[in-house]
């Protein structure tokens, strides 16, 4: 259900965090770009030990050569890693992202369900991308997902369960009746 772009890529991405042996928390992303129809594997995981804002740089280790971390690690990084700083009541440890609901019917939908919407575009990943989810996390602290105009909606949840139950009952619907209501091509 998550939208494929032109290249055939998946238009989404996807994150965890795990508390570490010393009590930090460890993210995992999904990498760069993933084909329609292939299963995330857990080597398929990019481990981010850091994101630096000044440079805009992400530290990164993964297991297969060439694998790098989805260019939208600043968003998961700041919703799972610096979760605290956002007046989050319960640590999220799940993050799913998808390129969907970020125009036309599919935002209209969103609004009435009540999904919080950032009130203008920006480029991806970018330092303003960041600043307005953040601003988003800030206004709606005990929200489940946030969209982001023109770019997509970010999905919070405790675990894989909880993530899953949302989008199959909230955002699938929605993502659905914004397609089914979309002209055709012919």
């Amino acid at each position: 259900i998550i939208p494929i772009l032109d290249d055939g890529l998946v238009a989404g991405n996807c994150s965890m965090v795990f508390e570490g042996e010393s009590g930090d928390l460890v993210l995992y992303v999904s990498p760069s770009g993933k084909p329609k129809g292939c299963l995330l594997r857990p080597d398929d995981f990019v481990r981010v030990s850091s994101f630096n804002r000044e440079d805009w740089s992400v530290s990164f280790s993964s297991r297969s050569e060439g694998e790098k971390p989805t260019s939208d690690t600043p968003l998961h990084y700041s919703a799972l890693i610096d979760w605290d700083k956002h007046g989050f009541k319960d640590r999220p440890c799940v993050a799913i992202h998808a390129h969907a609901l970020a125009t036309g019917y599919g935002l209209e939908a969103a609004k009435h369900a009540g999904i919080p919407i950032s009130d203008k575009e920006t480029l991806f990943s970018t330092r303003e991308d960041l600043d307005a989810l953040e601003k988003l996390f800030r206004e709606h602290p005990s929200a489940s997902c946030y969209i982001r105009k023109g770019h997509g909606f970010i999905l919070l949840a405790k675990d894989i369960r909880h993530a899953t139950h949302y989008f199959n009952t909230v955002l699938e619907p929605l993502i659905v009746a914004s397609r089914n209501v979309c002209p055709r091509a012919r």
